[in-house]
């Protein structure tokens, strides 16, 4: 029989060494997926918003106009809707019925009344469009 040194053949330990590599990659595996697949089962959407454009009297706003918004239900949230654009956004809001009221706050506009929106719907994971037309004043 011919005899073979060591340096030509694998050493015992090495092939235990590969073989239980294998073994644990196999067990762990299976509950890292498992880990994965329960966590995205069981996620919850986050908040929903309310988001639009405001109007005063069916025209865009004018220069130096601004409008705070206010969300009030479930949880409370506020944004500031300015010119040019008119755009306002509140998010992270849970589910739920909220009022909005829109307070006049520029410098043209300073002093006015508030307006009051009503039953406006937030879903978490969705954002509700809900445009308002400033109309408190007078058109």
């Amino acid at each position: 029989m011919a005899s073979t040194s060591d340096e030509e053949r694998p050493g015992r330990r090495r092939v235990l060494g590969i073989g239980a590599g294998l073994a644990v990659t196999a067990w762990t595996a299976p509950t890292i997926l498992s880990l994965d697949a329960a966590s995205a089962a069981t996620a919850q959407p986050q908040g929903g918003a309310i988001a639009g454009t405001i109007s005063v009297c069916g025209h865009e706003l004018d220069p130096d106009n601004a409008f705070d918004v206010t969300a009030v239900g479930p949880a409370t949230g506020s944004a500031v809707a300015t010119f040019p654009t008119g755009f306002y956004s509140i998010g992270s809001l849970p589910s739920g019925t909220y009022d909005i009221t829109l307070h006049p706050s520029g410098s043209s506009n300073a002093g006015r009344p508030d307006q009051l929106f009503t039953g406006v719907s937030v879903t978490a994971g969705s954002t509700t469009s809900f445009p308002m037309d400033y109309t408190e004043n007078g058109c």
